[in-house]
């Protein structure tokens, strides 16, 4: 976290071993959502962690979201906080997921589920872009990718 006005820099969240990635704040500030693999090749997982005083707990108090197979990414937050959205390529190949999470607890509310499923092989959702997710009250935003191409005869 960067103070804006000091520009001194705090550490509220880190493993000793391995990197925490797509980190974000829930609507209140109270909560983080991020992307983190437990250890070397096993696939990321989404995890939720409450925020006190300005520092993450401790990794005893992180909520595991999804715990099916495939690699989980790019988490964001409903505006109410209380849907956890992310990447996940549990079905075979990058999809859009959510989870609904109690209100004051963000334990996860019954089984995660997927939103968005490209269709056909043209189209499929980018994890690793630069552009990120977002909701707005009546949309996702997400990366897409859209494959075309062409055959060339030479003479």
């Amino acid at each position: 976290m960067v103070d804006v006005d000091s520009g001194q820099q705090r550490l509220i969240l880190a493993h000793p071993k391995y990197p925490i990635d797509a980190v974000v704040f829930s609507p209140d500030g109270q909560w983080l959502a991020f992307h983190y693999a437990p250890a070397p090749l096993t696939p990321r997982a989404i995890y939720l962690v409450p925020v006190r005083d300005g520092q993450a707990a401790g990794e005893t108090e992180w909520i595991a979201i999804m715990d099916r197979p495939g690699n989980q990414s790019r988490p964001w937050w409903s505006p109410d906080g209380n849907v956890i959205y992310f990447l996940s390529s549990a079905g075979g190949r990058m999809e859009v997921w959510a989870q609904r999470l109690q209100p004051a607890t963000k334990r996860p509310l019954g089984e995660p589920f997927r939103i968005y499923s490209p269709t056909g092989e043209r189209y499929s959702i980018r994890a690793g872009s630069w552009f990120g997710t977002g909701i707005s009250p009546r949309f996702l935003v997400f990366p897409m990718t859209e494959m075309t191409g062409n055959i060339w005869i030479a003479e």
